[in-house]
């Protein structure tokens, strides 16, 4: 099934067709699907713009010096701030810039289409992960400039230890729901290579390239640093599960919305997912149920795998609601 059937989408413009490319798995759970789409030149150069603003929110600079609004921290060669990404956020600019042959808005939003979209593709390798996938978060994109890395970590990572407990409980956790983890590289980029050490794996930044992985520690992965001369450029998306519920806090709340027509919101419920599955992967429930008994039974927590029989002692399914059961 390729990457660019039709699935349902909530654009009505239709910008260019992507390249498509055979999703390719390696060890711990990382898939690449290569070549999905080609970035415009104003792409990149309205990132760069992006950039630039968002570091004028975040420092004062004063010369070749740099200091950080938030925490006071200075920094005496300004360059030293372009070693570490910056994140910006291209869904949430204000307008949008025409192109020749679609607005930026489209872009991002068939970029969104073809995460998920390679997602579902995923999904066929690992069936069990789709009870996993709640919502999905709206993407933003980091840029490295020369010598910017990023050191090892994990996506579920956020900052806990006992001692900052406090800090972090019931206000910052929303990071422990992410289940899967991708990234679309924006634009060739020579360093600036995704290193995932417990596969073995280094993947190179490469133009269209989607790149998806466990949240977890097996996905644990690594940048290295980018090569002078080049700027590396990756869209980030993460896939989740849990609610809410237990995540808001008196500085900020947060909620999962419904999705809504024209718009990508800071987190949606992904309640199509199970039918887009069987929609893109041709497979039947059937099919579904063979390699994830538990699929069509997760109205009760399960404690064993166990499989249902009729009276004839024919599998209706699995998915054991009891512990009782064998």
């Amino acid at each position: 099934m390729s990457l660019t059937d039709d699935i349902p989408t909530v654009r009505t413009r239709q910008p260019p067709p992507p390249l498509t490319g055979s999703m390719e798995h390696y060890a711990c759970g990382i898939a690449i699907k290569r070549a999905v789409i080609k970035t415009p030149q104003s792409i990149i150069d309205e990132l760069v713009t992006l950039r630039d603003l968002q570091l004028s929110k975040e420092y004062d600079f004063d010369g070749d010096a740099a200091t950080h609004k938030h925490s006071g921290i200075v920094y005496h060669n300004k360059r030293d701030i372009l070693e570490q990404p910056t994140r910006v956020h291209p869904h949430g600019r204000d307008g949008s810039v025409e192109l020749s042959d679609f607005t930026v808005d489209d872009y991002w939003f068939e970029v969104d289409r073809l995460c998920y979209l390679a997602v579902l593709e995923y999904i066929q390798k690992y069936p069990t992960i789709i009870t996993s996938l709640w919502w999905k978060n709206r993407g933003h994109v980091l840029v490295y400039e020369p010598r910017a890395f990023l050191s090892r970590h994990q996506d579920q990572d956020i900052g806990y230890t006992y001692d900052t407990r406090e800090n972090v409980i019931g206000k910052h956790e929303i990071s422990t729901r992410n289940v899967m983890s991708t990234t679309m590289h924006i634009a060739d980029c020579e360093g600036g290579e995704m290193y995932f050490p417990y596969a073995d794996l280094t993947v190179e930044a490469r133009e269209g390239d989607i790149i998806l992985f466990p949240a977890n520690y097996l996905g644990s992965h690594e940048i290295t640093p980018v090569a002078e001369g080049n700027r590396r450029l990756s869209y980030l998306q993460f896939f989740g599960q849990g609610s809410m519920e237990a995540l808001t806090s008196a500085e900020e709340g947060l909620a999962i919305t419904e999705p809504r027509e024209g718009f990508i919101d800071p987190f949606m419920w992904c309640p199509t997912v199970r039918g887009d599955f069987l929609k893109y992967s041709g497979w039947t429930a059937e099919e579904v149920t063979s390699q994830y008994p538990a699929f069509g039974h997760e109205g009760t927590p399960k404690y064993s795998t166990s499989v249902f029989k009729d009276s004839q002692g024919l599998q209706v399914g699995g998915g054991s609601p009891t512990e009782g059961d064998t």
